[in-house]
């Protein structure tokens, strides 16, 4: 169940800014005025809900949106978690926080297979400091890019459902109290 204006894509709940184009800091600030931040793709998985998604929607196909993604230096980070987006980095860090319970290190092998086509469209072109998810109608998908910062575009964000419910959790344990 997703907060209103917000819209369930896979596992997590997406607001679509798309009735203004904003610079990457204004879009940054708007979704965490509403509980949310810039989108982020932690898993090639989350990153195919969303386009899939947004493919499958008339109003939304076509166009561009800033997520959370920045690349301050020498590497692309997602700024709301602080990970790198760099994807091997990020699956390893998956099987890496799944399997390091067990006592065994990384099982590189135990990483999703990516293809060719996935390889492309995760590759960041561009010279710009934030991160866009760009429509390409060429090939009819989309793919990130480094966009100067203060364009203006449609944004994307992901609700913080862990949050609300620790929240809601937290609040109820007050109410109990009294």
């Amino acid at each position: 169940h997703c907060p209103e204006n917000f819209t369930r894509a896979g596992g997590n709940c997406y607001h679509l800014g798309t009735n203004r184009e904003i610079n990457w800091k204004a879009a940054s600030s708007f979704c965490k005025s509403m509980g949310a931040h810039l989108a982020e793709f932690e898993t090639v998985g989350e990153y195919k809900d969303v386009t899939e998604f947004l493919l499958n929607q008339p109003p939304f196909r076509g166009k561009d949106f800033w997520l959370g993604g920045l690349n301050p230096g020498l590497l692309w980070i997602w700024s709301h978690s602080a990970r790198p987006i760099n994807r091997d980095t990020n699956l390893a860090a998956v099987a890496n926080s799944t399997s390091t319970a067990s006592g065994k290190g990384p099982k590189p092998s135990k990483k999703p297979p990516i293809s060719q086509t996935e390889e492309k469209l995760l590759n960041i072109k561009g010279t710009g400091r934030c991160l866009r998810l760009t429509f390409n109608p060429s090939s009819h998908n989309y793919t990130y890019f480094g966009q100067d910062c203060s364009a203006r575009q449609h944004y994307l964000c992901e609700h913080m459902d862990r949050n609300l419910e620790n929240e809601i959790s937290r609040i109820s344990r007050q109410l109990l109290l009294n």
